[in-house]
């Protein structure tokens, strides 16, 4: 019961954050609005709000961590609040600091939304995360972040998007033949998922029986 309340009260300052966040940025008080997340930073993470975007996705991830493993409203709030910094920095014209912000914000999002075995009070905030793939996707992205942008596609039953994403990634490196590999483990697994799902997520067993086949010839 007191870990329950303590995650209540701790998801309510967050919030409260986001409020006063909302309001400079209104204001267009941009300084003052990433002082705020600088402050958010310190009071949840108790480090410098600085220093994240120098850490790996993976350290990141790892200071989310608590008795109980890794807490995946933590790693939202540091995703949010990475989304907030990027969204404050475009409007400053400072558009390579902010996509390499969306980046981790975008990875950190994608490691929450995929944890299957923990619960989040601050779900409703997993609708961030197409307007984040949005805005980067049309860069170069690194591989690891597009496959787990095609996971989420599958995850959230769009297998056409997945779809779409295997090819960009096989495109923009010359059919690598461990992606191709990669691609063709994926589209096997996919494949066993039942007709129903898999159109109603805008792709079919044929399609997918094709891709297989073309990868196949260009090993």
């Amino acid at each position: 019961m007191l870990k329950r309340s303590i995650t209540n009260e701790l998801a309510q300052n967050f919030i409260n954050y986001l409020n006063e966040l909302d309001k400079e940025k209104n204001n267009k008080n941009y300084n003052e609005a990433l002082n705020l997340i600088d402050t958010a930073f310190k009071d949840i993470f108790k480090l410098d709000g600085k220093f994240f975007s120098s850490f790996s996705t993976k350290n990141l991830i790892d200071m989310a961590s608590t008795k109980g493993g890794i807490s995946i409203d933590k790693c939202v709030m540091m995703a949010k609040l990475l989304e907030e910094e990027a969204i404050i920095l475009e409007a400053q014209n400072k558009l390579d600091e902010a996509f390499y912000i969306n980046q981790k914000s975008l990875d950190i999002f994608l490691y929450a939304y995929m944890d299957e075995n923990s619960t989040c009070t601050l779900d409703k905030y997993f609708d961030d995360i197409q307007p984040i793939i949005d805005n980067v996707y049309e860069y170069k992205l690194p591989v690891s972040l597009e496959t787990k942008i095609r996971d989420y596609y599958v995850i959230s039953n769009k297998y056409s998007n997945a779809d779409n994403v295997v090819y960009d990634i096989l495109e923009q490196n010359d059919y690598n033949e461990n992606l191709i590999k990669d691609s063709l483990d994926f589209y096997n697994k996919i494949l066993l998922k039942e007709n129903s799902i898999l159109e109603s997520g805008g792709i079919t067993k044929s399609e997918i029986k094709e891709s297989i086949n073309e990868l196949k010839s260009r090993l």
